[in-house]
């Protein structure tokens, strides 16, 4: 599968804040992007020729705060 810059191959989710928090309050999400494929698994046994994003060491994460008021 060849993509172009810019795309993106995977999985993506959305949710409504209801269906996470049952109260008002401050909360923090955090959301992690990383791998179980690693870099040389990918360079000798499937796609040695192109260019690929992996993270098995340790993913990259950023958190989210949110504030619910009633």
């Amino acid at each position: 599968m060849r993509l172009n810059p810019h795309m993106f191959f995977g999985t993506a989710d959305e949710f409504v804040v209801r269906d996470l928090v049952n109260k008002p309050g401050n909360y923090t999400f955090k959301i992690q992007l990383g791998s179980a494929l690693t870099a040389e698994w990918l360079a000798t046994a499937c796609f040695p020729k192109l260019p690929y994003w992996t993270r098995e060491d340790k993913p990259i994460a950023a958190e989210m705060h949110i504030s619910v008021r009633p």
